[in-house]
Parts: C-alpha cells; sequence; structure tokens
C-alpha cells in the first residue's frame, strides 16, 4: 500500500468516526418517565373546596385586608369566615403542587372520604378525591381535570403521607392565622379599652398620640408603640370551633374586657378597618386560659366572631390605666424655651418672678410678676445666683427629666401644695399653670407637679436627687417675695 492510499483510509477513518461520535450524542438514551403530579399552578388557584362527611371548608382569595380567608360553619349552623395565614396557605398549595404521585395500575374508582375541588382563576376546576386510609404508607386518589384541549382526563395515582395528610385527615382550618387582631396595612388610629365602667381612648394626632378619654392630653410615644406590640402579639392557644361566642360558658355575653383598633380609611387603601376582641371568662379550671371573641370589619366584609382561647399571662401587661400612657415630662418643649417663670404660693397670685436675659435670669419687681415685664426693668435686677440655680434645676426637672411614675385624677388640691407656677414662653405667651406640692416615697422627698386638663388632673412624681435643693429653693424664693 502505497503512502497517499494509506494516508486517504486514514481521513476516511477519521470522519467516520467523528460522524459517529455525533450521532451517539444526538441519539435519544433511555427515558426518564415524567414526574407525575396534581396538574394546578399555585399562582391560578382562588379556591380550594374540602368536602368531608363532617361537612364543607373552603379557603378563599380574599379581598382588601386579608389575602385568604379559611370559611366553614360553625355549631349553630351559620358560615364562619377568619383570615388564613399566608404562609400556611403557600405551604398548602406547594404540597398540593409538588408532591410526587407513583401511578396506581389499578385506575378503578375509590371510596371517596375527602373531596378537594380546586376553583382556578380562568373560571377551569381540578377536583381530587381521596381513599379514606392509607396502604403501605400510601392513599389512593384520583384526579380529574380538562387537558391543554380542554378534554377531560382522569387520573389514579398514589398519594404520598404528607399530601393525605394535609388534605385528607387535617383540613383548613389550622391555615387559620392564630392572631387575633388580624388585618394588613396601616396601623390603628384609634385604641379603644374598655373593663367595666373603665375605659380609654387613645388617638393618633399629627405629632404623636393623645389620650381622649378619660383625659384630653399627650400622650406617651413609646407608652402607646409598647401597647400596640402587646396587642399585635395576641395569638390564639386555640380555636374553640365547638363553642358560640353567646354561650353561657365563655361570658362573652356580657365581657369583662372590650379591646377595639379602629384604622380609618386612607386614599390608595381598600377600606377602612376596625378589629374587637371581646375577653370573657376563664376556659380552664386553672385560670391560665381565658376564652375571647374576635372578629373584624373592613367595609363591609367581615370576619368572626370566633372564639378563641387566649393565654391569661398574654394580657397582664395590657392595661386601661390612663396613667400608664401620659407624657412622662411635664414640658413639651425644651426647658430653653421658657422666657419668664412666675412663683405664688399655693393657689395664690405670683409673688415672683424671673425673666431670661442674655446674661441669665433676672428678677422682675413683685408686682409685675403676673405681667410682662418692662423693656430693661428685668435686666437691672439681676437674680441672685442661688435662685437662678433653683430656676435651671426646676426647668430641668419640667422639661428634660421623665417623670418616677403619673398619676391621673379628679379635680382636686395637692395634699401637701408649696406653690403655684406659671410659665411663659420668649415672646411672654402664656404656656402653662401648674401647682407644685411634696411628698415623701421611701425616704426621699419627691416634687409633685399637678396640672388640671380637660376631664382631670395629671401629677407627675420626680423624686431626683436635686428635687430638696429646689423644695428648698422654691421656700426661700416665696418667703422673700411675701
Amino acid at each position: 500500500m502505497t503512502g497517499r492510499t494509506a494516508a486517504t483510509w486514514l481521513v476516511i477513518a477519521g470522519v467516520l468516526g467523528a460522524l459517529y461520535l455525533w450521532m451517539s450524542a444526538r441519539a435519544p438514551g433511555p427515558r426518564t418517565p415524567d414526574v407525575l403530579r396534581v396538574p394546578v399552578d399555585p399562582a391560578r388557584v382562588a379556591a380550594l373546596t374540602r368536602t368531608t362527611s363532617d361537612g364543607v371548608e373552603r379557603v378563599v382569595r380574599g379581598t382588601g385586608r386579608w389575602d385568604w380567608l379559611v370559611v366553614w360553619d360553625g355549631p349553630d349552623g351559620a358560615e364562619r369566615r377568619w383570615a388564613a395565614s399566608d404562609g400556611r396557605v403557600r405551604s398548602g398549595l406547594r404540597t398540593l403542587t409538588t408532591a410526587p404521585l407513583e401511578p396506581r395500575e389499578d385506575a378503578g374508582p375509590i371510596e371517596r372520604a375527602t373531596v378537594i375541588e380546586v376553583a382556578l382563576t380562568d373560571g377551569g376546576t381540578v377536583e381530587i378525591a381521596l381513599a379514606p386510609r392509607p396502604i403501605a404508607g400510601r392513599t389512593a386518589m384520583t384526579i380529574e381535570h380538562a387537558d391543554a384541549s380542554g378534554a377531560p382526563r382522569r387520573l389514579a395515582a398514589w398519594a404520598p403521607a404528607e399530601l393525605a395528610g394535609v388534605f385528607g385527615r387535617t383540613g383548613f382550618r389550622p391555615w387559620r392565622d392564630d392572631a387575633v387582631l388580624t388585618g394588613s396595612g396601616p396601623g390603628p388610629d384609634t385604641v379603644r379599652m374598655m373593663t367595666g365602667a373603665d375605659r380609654i381612648v387613645l388617638r393618633r394626632a399629627r405629632g404623636g398620640w393623645v389620650l381622649a378619654e378619660p383625659i384630653a392630653f399627650d400622650a406617651d410615644d413609646r407608652a402607646v408603640g409598647a401597647l400596640l406590640g402587646q396587642l399585635a402579639g395576641l395569638r390564639a392557644a386555640d380555636f374553640a370551633d365547638g363553642t358560640a361566642p353567646d354561650a353561657d360558658v365563655t361570658g362573652l355575653a356580657a365581657p369583662g374586657a372590650t379591646i377595639e383598633l379602629a384604622t380609618a380609611e386612607r386614599p390608595g387603601e381598600p377600606s377602612g378597618l376596625t378589629r374587637r376582641l371581646r375577653i370573657g371568662s376563664r376556659a380552664d379550671i386553672g385560670g391560665t386560659e381565658v376564652f375571647a371573641a374576635a372578629e373584624a370589619d373592613a367595609g363591609g366584609a367581615g370576619i368572626g366572631p370566633v372564639v378563641v382561647r387566649l393565654v391569661a399571662d398574654d394580657l397582664a401587661p395590657i392595661t386601661i390605666a390612663p396613667q400608664g400612657y401620659v407624657r412622662r415630662t411635664v414640658l413639651r418643649r425644651p426647658a430653653t424655651d421658657v422666657g419668664r417663670v412666675a412663683i405664688g404660693g399655693p393657689g395664690q397670685a405670683a409673688s415672683a418672678a424671673f425673666q431670661r436675659t442674655r446674661d441669665g435670669w433676672a428678677m422682675a419687681p413683685a408686682p409685675a410678676a403676673s405681667a410682662p415685664a418692662a423693656p430693661g426693668l428685668a435686666e437691672s435686677v439681676p437674680a441672685a445666683p442661688e435662685d437662678a440655680g433653683v430656676i435651671d434645676a426646676l426647668l430641668g426637672v419640667l422639661a428634660d427629666a421623665e417623670a418616677g411614675s403619673t398619676l391621673v385624677l379628679g379635680p382636686g388640691t395637692l395634699e401637701t401644695p408649696i406653690a403655684t407656677i406659671e410659665l411663659f414662653d420668649q415672646a411672654d405667651n402664656p404656656m402653662l399653670t401648674l401647682a407644685l406640692g411634696t411628698g415623701a416615697a421611701s425616704g426621699r422627698v419627691v416634687l409633685a407637679t399637678s396640672r388640671d386638663v380637660p376631664g382631670g388632673r395629671v401629677v407627675w412624681i420626680h423624686g431626683q436627687e436635686g428635687v430638696p435643693a429646689i423644695v428648698q429653693g422654691l421656700a426661700r424664693i416665696l418667703e422673700r417675695g411675701s
């Protein structure tokens, strides 16, 4: 064989080898069977209906404040609706649509113990039937649906234990949201809490929260924020589905306490929202749990009432005492905004006044104590350093120091009054009038600052180390002024 012939055969062999490799790569290998699953896209699910011998339960897409709702019949036969937990719905749909199924050779009919009807957003339906009992850890099922051409199809399969457990034995009620004051969107604008004859109303204002009842006054935003956190954290220990809301055992016909959260309608929001929780009698012998009825209304689309059991200790931190929400500083403005301080005896006209100047505090003559100081007058009578120190210390307590405690009382006088204080701003406009008194707590002298407000009186109790010196200094100023 010549060299040219050998080279030709080598080229032919190389071409044939390459062609073989190319054909081998294109040739289909052993076909892997497709995994059988329920033919449903979770994003297209509009509702699920579960029918058993015990009744009918549904999970439906909500509108507005709740993405999903669980619907069932109560013990009185009336339909009940409650918000579903979005996470539990997603988990259930994931189980339904991703659980691998095994084809069932015996494609005959089964005992339809549980029937799940899946309604789709395009109007289509998928029906799933489950047998009552598993066999070797699997449950017989059938799936009826329409294929892509619209032709009806029927599949016979074995359902894994997870799918059969969620949809065959458990049902949809465990999907309910256990937050008893549920609802998405902005937080509440009004909080109402009532127990017996006592009632407190908190309202959101432009500058923060205010008390509206039983007194009208600024609220402590941090205290209200803590309250809202406690209310949002209330969870049902259990749903008492077999108990009607008006059953005597619950004590809900005449509740011991009622909590109501109201959110006003806002632009871009579907509606306002009112959530209500009624607290009834204890639900067990030890009193560790209590009955409660929860309900909500969003523009006529309501959920509840549902009867739940709450852990009593979860309610313990919630107080309706107004002093728990009163602003804890006497002044809302900084001490430097105060331009004049007038001091008088208890319930008496001012007998001494101090005017703020460029050089510090100056003392105005007693006759001008309650009236604006004449230009240049205050500057001509500098206050004694000890008196100026008392005024600065007093304003520091009133404007900067949070009270150790607060009281909300009816109209009246302090038990041990020592002075009346009038505060004016830099333009000499009246700011407020306060009554000062003293008391004793744990062996210390405390300063009680009282202010009359619509509906009653607020008292701030300060027990800082400098309080005794302030009390003594005020007594000295009043003695000298008299």
